[in-house]
């Protein structure tokens, strides 16, 4: 489940970088796309929540790495 919703969501974080490349940033397609990442970023991070904290870090403009903080 997790692999393919990682998956899923590189897949739309692409073709939103395209999409803002090709059409610009405030185009209404990459906000829709934006939106639906924020969704499936917010599914995974529920699912994984459980007794981990996830804090992102923003490297550069578009690219989002996940750093996992486990409290033991």
């Amino acid at each position: 489940m997790l692999k393919r919703l990682e998956q899923e969501i590189e897949q739309v974080r692409m073709k939103m970088e395209q999409s803002a490349t090709e059409k610009g940033i405030t185009h209404p397609e990459v906000y829709k796309l934006s939106k639906e990442l924020d969704r499936l970023h917010n599914l995974w991070n529920h699912l994984l929540k459980n007794d981990r904290e996830i804090y992102f870090i923003r490297s550069g403009h578009t690219f989002i790495r996940e750093a996992l903080i486990v409290h033991r």
